[in-house]
């Protein structure tokens, strides 16, 4: 028979060698002393207590924890935590002023260490440097409220419609549009003997990484001169659909052009949005 046993108890344990009648008596003593140890941990557990084992009690105070090990002074007093200390008044700073009833729980103390009525020295106080035209860009230098005021232009903003002129003349015209400051342009062909090649030049198209750049172009009897597209190196025209609009030339026409530069891509989009009549 071979006499395997437990590592730290050395219990006595069946081995598939043995036979059974040999390792069943062996297994059975080993059950039996591991309930007597439960046994025996049970009634340990219960006899347990914090002052068993020198621990405080739930509610406990530990006598070291009533005085600091190391007394400080607070405004001048010594201090070990054993009794109470009276703090003289230290200044106009530690009092509230003679401020209207309205304003003193409101009171903040301010840097010439003076007391002041929040609403009134804050909250009603003008904010100055903030103003800003709609076409201010936000940079990483502004402050918030800077970039606050920035876009409080923009979104309050309505942008007039530039009049580009009016070209009549029976031969080569040019119209140049800066697109950073004119999102809506006329161009108006409504003159008598109005024909030829009329070459419109996009300027100043802006390139904004995480942005895109949308503007507008409407076009009176637009039809009557053969329109080119110039537009800054680097940059190409392609049409929605594919193909170029046909503009109307019927007297009282506009035909409407939205174009699209988005996140610094090469391509501009021309779209004809709307046609109709002025």
């Amino acid at each position: 028979m071979i006499d395997n046993r437990t590592p730290n108890y050395s219990w006595p344990l069946i081995h598939p060698d043995n036979d059974q009648e040999d390792d069943v008596p062996r297994l059975w003593m080993t059950l039996l002393q591991i309930d007597a140890l439960i046994a025996s941990i049970q009634l340990d557990l219960t006899l347990i207590s914090p002052e068993a084992i020198g621990a405080l009690p739930v509610a406990g105070t530990a006598v070291a924890a009533e005085r600091l090990a190391t007394a400080r002074r607070i405004n001048g007093v010594l201090f070990n935590g054993t009794a109470d200390i009276d703090i003289e008044d230290g200044g106009a700073e530690r009092r509230l002023p003679e401020l209207p009833e309205a304003d003193q729980a409101g009171a903040y103390l301010t840097g010439a260490r003076t007391w002041a009525p929040l609403a009134a020295a804050v909250l009603g106080a003008t904010l100055a440097g903030l103003g800003a035209g709609p076409a201010t860009p936000i940079v990483a230098t502004d402050t918030v409220l800077q970039a606050l005021a920035k876009l409080q232009a923009q979104a309050g903003n309505v942008r007039p419609v530039h009049d580009a002129g009016s070209f009549g003349q029976a031969g080569a015209d040019t119209v140049s549009i800066d697109v950073s400051t004119h999102e809506d342009t006329v161009v108006s062909l409504n003159d008598a003997n109005t024909t030829g090649a009329l070459t419109v030049q996009f300027d100043n198209v802006p390139d904004v990484a995480s942005a895109s750049a949308v503007w507008y172009v409407e076009f009176i009897r637009g039809g009557r001169k053969s329109i080119t597209w110039s537009l800054p190196a680097g940059l190409s025209l392609v049409w929605a659909g594919g193909v170029a609009p046909t503009l109307s030339n019927v007297i009282g026409s506009r035909d409407m052009i939205m174009f699209e530069r988005r996140l610094g891509r090469s391509q501009i989009v021309g779209t004809l949005i709307a046609s109709g009549s002025v």
